[in-house]
C-alpha cells in the first residue's frame, strides 16, 4: 500500500484547485491570438468597448470540459450586452483541440496557441484559468480552476462589469 501514497500525493497536487475570483489591476496583456477554425488574428485591443471573458483551456483538462457548458450559457446570455468570450486552447495539437470541441459545442470564439505565447504573457499556472477584462481593456478578475459551484460568483462578476460604462 505504501508505494501508492507518493502517486496519490502527486495526483492530488496536479489537480487544479478552484479559487475565488482575485481582483487585478492594469491593462490586459497583448499577445498573438489566432482562431482555431481559420487562423484569423484576434486582437484583445480590438475588443475594447466589450467585456472580455478570456479563458485558457486544454483538451486533457477535466475542469475545462466542465466549464464549457457554463461558458456557452454565459456567452449566449450576455452577448447583446457586450460580452465577448474568447477561449484559447493551449494544446500542442490542433487535432486534439478539435476532437475536444466535437464533444463540446460552442458558439463563442475559439483560439489556439500551440506555442504558449499568450499563456506566458498571462503567467498561466492552472487549467483552466479565466480572466475578466473590462470595457477599457483592463484586467479586473482572474479565476483559476472551475467547478459548478463557481458559476454564481463568475456570473456576478460578469454582470458587474457589463453594468459599468466604458
Amino acid at each position: 500500500m505504501k508505494p501508492i501514497v507518493p502517486f496519490l500525493i502527486l495526483y492530488l497536487a496536479l489537480i487544479p484547485a478552484t479559487q475565488a475570483l482575485e481582483s487585478l489591476q492594469g491593462p490586459a496583456k497583448s499577445c498573438p491570438i489566432k482562431t482555431l477554425k481559420d487562423g484569423k488574428d484576434i486582437s484583445l485591443q480590438s475588443l475594447k468597448g466589450k467585456v472580455v471573458y478570456l479563458d485558457f483551456w486544454a483538451s486533457w483538462c477535466g475542469p475545462c470540459a466542465l466549464s464549457f457548458p457554463y461558458m456557452t450559457e454565459v456567452a449566449k446570455k450576455h452577448k447583446a450586452e457586450g460580452l465577448e468570450l474568447v477561449a484559447i486552447s493551449v494544446d500542442e495539437s490542433k487535432e486534439e483541440a478539435e476532437a475536444f470541441l466535437s464533444a463540446h459545442k460552442t458558439d463563442f470564439t475559439i483560439a489556439h496557441d500551440p506555442n504558449g505565447e499568450c499563456p506566458k504573457a498571462y503567467g498561466l499556472e492552472t487549467m483552466p484559468t479565466s480572466y475578466l477584462i473590462d470595457r477599457k481593456g483592463n484586467l479586473r478578475e482572474v479565476h483559476r480552476g472551475f467547478s459548478n459551484s463557481d458559476r454564481e460568483e463568475l456570473s456576478k462578476a460578469i454582470t458587474t462589469l457589463l453594468k459599468e460604462k466604458p
